[in-house]
């Protein structure tokens, strides 16, 4: 399937994918806890829904509130995770209400990662649960005032409650 003029956005091009063919298989992710750690896929359907509610959670809990810069206002939504399913439908969910998706990749070090958040405000990043306590750190330390929320995909535990 090719874009046509009218999937001129990342979404549309989704969103008519799903009406193509919504039982699709789409994202797959390893059962580690399955012997052989075989693939479990979520099909477009499911993947457009889980977006469409988390986009509607962001929104409800105004998790990423307009920032004035450069004469325009933005919103603004960090992740920092490998790749994984949570990541994607961070991005899609992103798009719902035209919020920038601000990747914080492996490469960066903390003070780019500081940067970056006082630089765009952003108020919320989401998380894997492995990169929870160097964020932890850097808000304690006063490296990232602006950061409010941090949104980790896995369960939290009890020790990452009492850093929070």
């Amino acid at each position: 399937m090719y874009a046509k003029d009218e999937e001129d956005t990342i979404l549309k091009l989704f969103r008519k994918c799903v009406a193509n063919d919504p039982e699709a298989d789409w994202i797959g992710t390893r059962d580690f806890n399955q012997e052989g750690g075989p693939y479990v896929w979520k099909n477009r359907a499911e993947i457009k829904q889980l977006a469409e509610d988390l986009a509607r959670g962001i929104h409800h809990l105004n998790l990423a509130p307009l920032v004035e810069g450069d004469n325009q206002q933005y919103k603004f939504i960090g992740i920092k995770a490998l790749n994984r399913e949570e990541w994607l439908v961070t991005y899609l969910a992103n798009m719902h209400f035209s919020i920038v998706t601000m990747g914080f990749y492996d490469s960066l070090g903390p003070q780019a990662e500081a940067y970056m958040v006082n630089e765009t405000l952003v108020q919320t990043i989401f998380v894997s649960k492995d990169f929870f306590n160097k964020l932890i750190k850097q808000k304690a330390d006063g490296n990232m005032e602006p950061l409010l929320n941090i949104v980790q995909f896995e369960d939290i535990d009890e020790e990452q409650k009492q850093k929070a």
